[in-house]
C-alpha cells in the first residue's frame, strides 16, 4: 500500500485542488465514499468533504461538545423528517449547546416542514452567506423574515403548491422577492398563473434569469398576459420551463429574446 502511495502521482498535487476536483461530487455521498477507495489523498479530501454536510437529525446524537466543530463545517443542512421534527425542535430549545449552534459556512438550506420553526428557531440557519433556499412547507411567517437575513440568495425553490391571485402567501412571494436584489433562480413546483396575476410578475428583480415551475399550468389568458409583460418582467430570464394547456401556444418562445434554455409540455 505504501509502494502505490509512493507512486501515486495525484499524491504530488495541493490538498486544495482535490478538494476542489471531488468538490463537484458534494452531495453524492454513495460516490464519495467510493472516492475515498482510491487512494490515500483521496481518501483524506473526501473524507473532508462528507464532513462538510450534516442532517440535522443527526445533532441529536451528536455530544454536545461536538455539535459546534460540525456546524462550522457544515456547508448543506437538511432541516426536515416528519417524525424527528418535534423532537429536534425540543432539543433545539431547551438545550444551550443546540440552540446556540452557529453555521458560518452554510451555503444551501433545505426546510422540509417550515411551518413548525419560529424565526427564532431558525434564525442561527440563516446567515449572509447563505446561497440556496428550498421550502417543502412554507408560511407567510417564513416568507417575511428571510430576505432581512439571507441578503446573498441566489437560488429559491418551493416545492409546495402557490395559491392563486390575492391570496397571503402569493402576496407574500411577491413581496420577499422583490426583496432579494440578487435572486436568479426561482423554482416553483406547482403554480397556477391567473389572468389578474400576470401584472404582478413586474415585480420579480433585475437579476431574475431562471424561472421554473415543474407542474404549473398556463392557460391562454395567462400566455397572452405574460406576453404582454414580457419585455420588462421576463426580460432577463434565460432559462425557461413551464407547461402549458393549449398546444397552439408553442409559439412562446418567441416572445423571450434572450432564452438559451426552454422546456415545455402541453397537457389537456
Amino acid at each position: 500500500m505504501s509502494a502505490l502511495v509512493a507512486t501515486d502521482p495525484t499524491s504530488r498535487l495541493p490538498m486544495e485542488l482535490h478538494l476542489e476536483i471531488l468538490g463537484e461530487l458534494e452531495g453524492h455521498r454513495k460516490y464519495l465514499r467510493r472516492a475515498r477507495l482510491v487512494c490515500r489523498t483521496w481518501n483524506i479530501a473526501a473524507t473532508e468533504i462528507l464532513s462538510r454536510t450534516t442532517s440535522h437529525a443527526c445533532l441529536e446524537f451528536i455530544s454536545p461538545k461536538e455539535r459546534q466543530r460540525f456546524a462550522s463545517k457544515t456547508r448543506e443542512l437538511t432541516l426536515g423528517g416528519f417524525f424527528s421534527w418535534p423532537y429536534i425542535v425540543d432539543s433545539l430549545r431547551s438545550d444551550s449547546d443546540g440552540s446556540e449552534l452557529r453555521f458560518p459556512q452554510l451555503k444551501r438550506l433545505t426546510l422540509g416542514w417550515s411551518s413548525r420553526l419560529s424565526q427564532e428557531s431558525t434564525r442561527q440557519f440563516f446567515g449572509p452567506d447563505l446561497k440556496s433556499l428550498t421550502v417543502e412547507r412554507m408560511n407567510n411567517q417564513l416568507l417575511t423574515y428571510v430576505p432581512s437575513l439571507c441578503k446573498s440568495l441566489k437560488e429559491l425553490q418551493i416545492g409546495v403548491k402557490i395559491p392563486g391571485s390575492g391570496t397571503p402567501i402569493i402576496s407574500a412571494l411577491l413581496d420577499m422577492v422583490q426583496q432579494l436584489p440578487i435572486l436568479e433562480s426561482l423554482i416553483v413546483s406547482e403554480f397556477k398563473v391567473d389572468l389578474g396575476e400576470a401584472s404582478q410578475y413586474s415585480r420579480f428583480g433585475p437579476s431574475l434569469y431562471r424561472f421554473r415551475t415543474s407542474d404549473a399550468a398556463l392557460d391562454s389568458c395567462s400566455v397572452l398576459a405574460l406576453a404582454r409583460q414580457a419585455g420588462s418582467i421576463f426580460s432577463n430570464v434565460v432559462d425557461l420551463e413551464i407547461r402549458l394547456e393549449d398546444p397552439a401556444l408553442v409559439h412562446l418562445p418567441g416572445l423571450f429574446h434572450r432564452l438559451t434554455s426552454l422546456r415545455l409540455t402541453i397537457h389537456s
